[in-house]
């Protein structure tokens, strides 16, 4: 049993670095993320949040459009117990 969402991805980037974690289109070409690519991201990003200042319980929100650095972003906020907070592009 996994304790928490960023425990239950980071299970699944271990065990299955080299299967296919996310699929996005791309100017008409499919390009795929392993798990060990989007661990990767993970990390750099929540180091980068970190480095901002961004501490467990403060609220952020990510304004963009929908791509993989959407899903990163929310799990390296996730990974330092920040709280995702909905917004109205």
């Amino acid at each position: 049993m996994f304790r928490t969402v960023p425990h239950m991805r980071f299970n699944r980037i271990q065990n299955f670095p080299d299967k296919d974690a996310l699929r996005i289109k791309h100017n008409g070409v499919l390009q795929t993320y392993n798990y060990r690519r989007v661990g990767e991201e993970i990390g750099q990003m929540t180091h980068g949040l970190n480095d901002q200042g961004l501490k467990p319980g403060d609220m952020t929100a990510i304004l963009s459009n929908n791509m993989p650095e959407w899903m990163i972003t929310d799990f390296a906020a996730f990974c330092l117990r920040a709280v995702v907070v909905p917004t109205m592009i």
